[in-house]
């Protein structure tokens, strides 16, 4: 799949549906420091890079709507950061290379709420959950 660079506040050029989009900054003929990726499949990249990797902070939203923002290191989620799903669940705390590591709280679209430790994506540990009715 080839990238197509443009400048920041030029429209974009027309292209092929299998290229990727990229507005931003650039160093050493990589994405480095800030910038956009639009993928193929409508996916968008919006934060920062550290050579060609998404690297610090950004966003991500996929198609379906669903969106993570918060830390990336080496290209991977890491760190802090919020995930809201399609279901309209929502996820903030730490990630670990991708996974639901840590401490963070899963708030549910029907008032729900957990809150503690998380290991591998499950809740793990020590924790609070919360029902909307106010029980425990």
């Amino acid at each position: 799949v080839s990238v197509l660079y443009w400048n920041a506040g030029e429209p974009a050029p027309r292209r092929n549906p299998a290229t990727m989009m990229y507005s931003g900054e650039i160093e050493a003929g990589q994405m480095h420091g800030r910038g956009k990726l639009q993928y193929p499949n409508r996916e968008v990249y919006e934060g920062e890079w550290v050579y060609g990797k998404r690297h610090g902070n950004g966003k991500y939203t996929y198609q379906d709507g669903s969106s993570y923002e918060g830390e990336w290191v080496e290209d991977k989620v890491h760190g802090r950061g919020t995930c809201v799903y399609p279901s309209g669940n929502k996820y903030e705390g730490e990630w670990h290379y991708g996974r639901i590591n840590g401490r963070g709280a899963l708030h549910y679209y029907d008032g729900d709420r957990y809150e503690g430790e998380w290991k591998d994506g499950r809740m793990h540990g020590r924790g609070v959950y919360d029902y909307a009715n106010g029980d425990r």
